[in-house]
């Protein structure tokens, strides 16, 4: 068993004797689908280094699945109704994480009559009654032969994550059919199909091929003769001054004799459309800075005229004399790397962190503000933007991916709060995952640092967290707290084989118009029916979300909102001092904000894998610290009030009081070092 995300294999023969190794990663320079996606890793050519990604490719999985006809029959409820018909009267399809399907025939009848206008092709106005609009993360799905190819960056949802088209004449209390005929082509196979108001559609699971690979046959991904390959393509200085030369460099191996080694590079621009200039690249310890000839290691030196503030575009490629060729990044001149001229000193006080991201990005993100339906990337779009990352001006990470954060609420376009990932293979300080929250540089610093100190000193999982300074590009350094995401990484840390458990975000559900515009309730603890539809966007996935299973936290539901349950057996499936101790430091200093208190927002319901119970996981005390507020709201008014729960929740607080202020030294110490 060899692990999806990176691993060391070694062969050795029967004295022995190292033969042969690979430690393998999952993603950036590595194939990405081999790690979970269905791909196996395949080696292009023996004739090539196996210790470098470039000499491996994904096995091509596309051809091997089979159509199969899926359909489920419901009743449309019409359960919600805001704007016009052609803003509720919609189809929603999304996967429930990065992958590929392929779909056609796609009906929704009553009566005999199809339902779905232009289910074969794509919209050409924005609007879902001319064909497919396709948003968000789910934005690079497209229409071909009348199939639409459902292709998805991450997990979808009722936002604009996933691909629409109107129903313009269905009918409440109406019974309809849907069906459609498709097959798995990579990555995750669940695909969700709902209407509008989740009373019409289901969640189907595609079949992904058990024939997987080429074992005992020829690679699929086999080239009869080695091609070139490079890695460690690097630019130096990091973040260069404006009257500085930018020295750049590559290693390549190559068992054919190169043709050419050249740097692509052009400025940044809005439009994306600026020429590639070229540069040779050297290694004859004569030219382009190159300082030793014959190491593999080529150079190419670029000139020191650039302005300050400008960003440059750069990837290297190489083409063997046969005509094999090969490019570093990977992907070219799509998804290049990138530097930025800044001549402004950044402040040494805190690590710093800087972000270079394209005009064309910016561009795109600022256009998600406009009310204008139909654009690819909304507001509350999770497409990722190709960036490059550096931290403390030093190390350079190209790569990697950008987006804003925030809920419906509170998120902008300008970068002010973001997320970013980068490339599995190039981890640092061992994530690859990053939340940077603005709330330090608007008065409330120390939120949520306190409520986690707290929590920590009452022995429950809390993120790590550090002040930074954020530079975008050549701006102005900015402070944020850089906050390790609930995620995978936060639960294999605090949990025993934690991704392995179920974790869901918190959030408001939200019904969204075209226009971008929407209304939200709070989620609860409350039995709403067996189908997963009425929890999904209202208890969202963020682990296992390919099984799509719902079913333990309905029957945690169920009980809950019985009238005479049995409070052992709730006991049994939610931990109670765990979940109390969330809520003790939620309630002492006022945080309204949250599932807790007055809101059925900000945190996680997280379900541990070794004994099945379910816990609340921490996220989000911006707004706490407040005056006035209850110690728990109604959603857990009941639950907190059984007696020997109460006890135990006043045994917390008092704790708190006492650390905090009968006995407060050591909280006054570590806030006067913080």
């Amino acid at each position: 068993h060899l692990r999806n995300h990176g691993d060391l294999l070694r062969l050795v023969d029967r004295h022995g004797n190292l033969a042969n190794e690979v430690d393998y990663q999952a993603g950036g320079d590595w194939p990405r689908l081999a790690g979970g996606g269905g791909s196996s890793l395949e080696l292009i050519n023996p004739g090539m280094d196996n210790r470098w990604p470039s000499a491996w490719r994904e096995s091509d999985e596309s051809s091997k699945s089979q159509m199969a006809t899926f359909s489920c029959t419901n009743i449309y409820l019409q359960r919600k109704a805001v704007g016009n018909p052609s803003d509720y009267q919609e189809l929603h399809l999304h996967l429930v994480g990065q992958g590929q399907a392929l779909l056609e025939k796609i009906s929704l009848t009553a009566g005999g009559t199809n339902f779905i206008r232009n289910g074969d092709r794509l919209s050409t106005n924005g609007s879902g009654g001319s064909g497919w609009v396709c948003q968000g993360n789910h934005w690079a799905s497209f229409v071909t032969n009348s199939q639409l190819h459902l292709v998805a960056e991450g997990h979808g949802d009722n936002r604009p994550n996933h691909v629409e088209i109107d129903l313009p004449d269905i009918q409440l209390n109406e019974t309809y059919q849907l069906k459609f005929d498709a097959r798995w082509v990579s990555g995750k196979p669940r695909l969700i199909a709902q209407s509008w108001d989740h009373s019409l559609g289901a969640s189907f699971l595609l079949e992904v091929p058990r024939n997987l690979g080429t074992p005992g046959r020829i690679n699929s991904r086999f080239s009869p003769a080695p091609l070139p390959q490079l890695d460690g393509l690097a630019h130096a200085p990091a973040v260069p001054r404006s009257t500085d030369p930018i020295q750049m460099t590559v290693r390549v191996a190559s068992s054919v004799p190169l043709a050419s080694l050249e740097l692509f590079h052009r400025p940044d621009s809005a439009s994306g459309a600026v020429p590639w200039a070229r540069a040779v690249m050297h290694d004859d310890g004569q030219h382009g800075g190159d300082a030793l000839a014959g190491d593999g290691l080529y150079s190419a030196q670029l000139d020191a005229s650039r302005t300050n503030g400008q960003i440059t575009q750069f990837f290297a490629q190489a083409v063997a004399r046969d005509g094999a060729s090969a490019t570093l990044p990977k992907e070219g001149p799509s998804r290049p790397a990138l530097f930025v001229v800044d001549d402004q000193v950044i402040p040494r006080d805190l690590r710093s962190a800087r972000i270079v991201v394209s005009a064309q990005a910016r561009r795109e993100m600022a256009e998600g503000n406009s009310p204008q339906p139909g654009l690819p990337f909304p507001l509350l779009s999770n497409h990722y933007y190709n960036m490059t990352f550096i931290s403390n001006e030093r190390e350079v990470c190209y790569g990697a991916a950008v987006r804003s954060s925030g809920s419906p609420l509170t998120r902008t376009t300008d970068l002010q709060r973001v997320k970013f990932k980068l490339p599995p293979d190039r981890a640092f300080r061992g994530h690859t995952k990053f939340s940077l929250d603005d709330d330090a540089a608007e008065g409330r610093a120390y939120h949520n640092r306190v409520v986690r100190y707290l929590l920590y000193l009452l022995g429950h999982p809390v993120n790590e967290n550090e002040f930074i300074r954020l530079v975008v590009n050549a701006g102005k350094p900015a402070l944020r707290e850089d906050t390790e995401p609930v995620e995978e990484e936060f639960l294999d840390r605090n949990f025993a084989e934690g991704r392995k458990g179920e974790l869901y975000r918190i959030d408001d559900e939200w019904w969204f118009q075209d226009d971008g515009e929407g209304s939200s309730q709070g989620a609860e603890w409350s039995y709403q029916g067996s189908d997963p539809s009425r929890y999904r966007t209202a208890w969202l996935k963020r682990s296992r979300e390919t099984e799509d299973d719902f079913s333990r936290l309905i029957d945690f539901f169920k009980l809950f909102s019985q009238t005479n349950a049995d409070q052992r057996q709730i006991d049994q499936l939610l931990d109670p001092v765990a979940t109390l101790k969330v809520a003790a430091v939620r309630g002492y200093i006022g945080d309204y904000d949250n599932f807790t208190m007055q809101r059925g927002r900000n945190g996680f319901f997280y379900r541990r894998p070794a004994d099945g119970r379910f816990q609340l996981l921490h996220w989000d005390s911006d707004e706490g610290f407040l005056t006035g507020q209850p110690l728990y709201g109604t959603r857990l008014k009941g639950w907190i009030e059984e007696p020997s729960r109460k006890r135990l929740f006043h045994t917390f607080l008092a704790e708190l009081a006492r650390l905090v202020a009968r006995e407060p030294l050591r909280f006054q110490t570590w806030l006067a070092l913080e």
